[in-house]
Formats: C-alpha cells, sequence, structure tokens
C-alpha cells in the first residue's frame, strides 16, 4: 500500500489512528517528491548493514541511505521490530514523533519525508 498526501499532514495521522496494524503496510510516504518503496531502502543500506549505521538511540539506530533517485535520506529503524505485538507505549510514542514532525516547520529541524513499515518493522525517513 502507498499513500501519498500533498499539502493537508492531518489526513496523515488519521490514517494511523484508522489502522493500527503494521503488519499490513508496505510503505507509507508522506510527500510527493519522495517516491521510492521499503525495498528500495533496504537495498540501498543492504539489508541494515552496520557500515550505514550513523548513530544509535534510545529508539533505534539512523542508517544513511542513498536512493537510486540520487537521494540521501537518513532512515531510523524503531526498536518496535524485536517485538511481534508492540507495545501501545512505544506505538503512542511514534504517533507523538510523526504528529509532531509533520506539523513542525523550521530550517533547524529536519523535515521528515515519511514512514515505512513492514512485519512490525517501523522505519522513519528524514531528509539528510
Amino acid at each position: 500500500m502507498i499513500l501519498m498526501l500533498r499539502k493537508n499532514p492531518k489526513l496523515f495521522i488519521e490514517e494511523i489512528k484508522i489502522s493500527h496494524n503494521f503488519e499490513t503496510f508496505e510503505s507509507m510516504i508522506l510527500q510527493e517528491k519522495v517516491k521510492f518503496t521499503f525495498g528500495e531502502v533496504v537495498k540501498a543500506i543492504e539489508d541494515f548493514h552496520d557500515k550505514y549505521c550513523i548513530g544509535k538511540g534510545g529508539f533505534g539506530k539512523v542508517y544513511k541511505a542513498e536512493l537510486p533517485s540520487s537521494q540521501v535520506v537518513a532512515v531510523k529503524r524503531l526498536n518496535m521490530c524485536d517485538s511481534n505485538d508492540i507495545p501501545a507505549i512505544n506505538l503512542q510514542s511514534f504517533e507523538n514523533e510523526i504528529r509532531t514532525l509533520t506539523n513542525l516547520r523550521h530550517r533547524n529541524i529536519i523535515r521528515l519525508y515519511g514512514f515505512c513499515s513492514r512485519k512490525g518493522c517501523v522505519f522513519l525517513l528524514y531528509e539528510y
């Protein structure tokens, strides 16, 4: 499933609230100019090889991916994929991060391009 939105990020948040079953999503995209699939992201970082890891945090690792379109993005792989059942607190944290970053526009805050999820793993895609 690919979801593309243009100007109204609130529609995206509503989609998240309606469907909490991340198992069914192949890919979701926020911005029209960024067109890629989950498979392209995984291939670009060689199935999350450590040589592409540029940082670690409390919620997971961050990877640098150069997509076939020559666009470079940062991919944050959330630790939710360690569990078959996504805990409610992690899901709430994820929704809060999406909601906040979708609504913010500032030169000092990186832009959220979108997110991908598959089989319980959640990935946030940011500008690099």
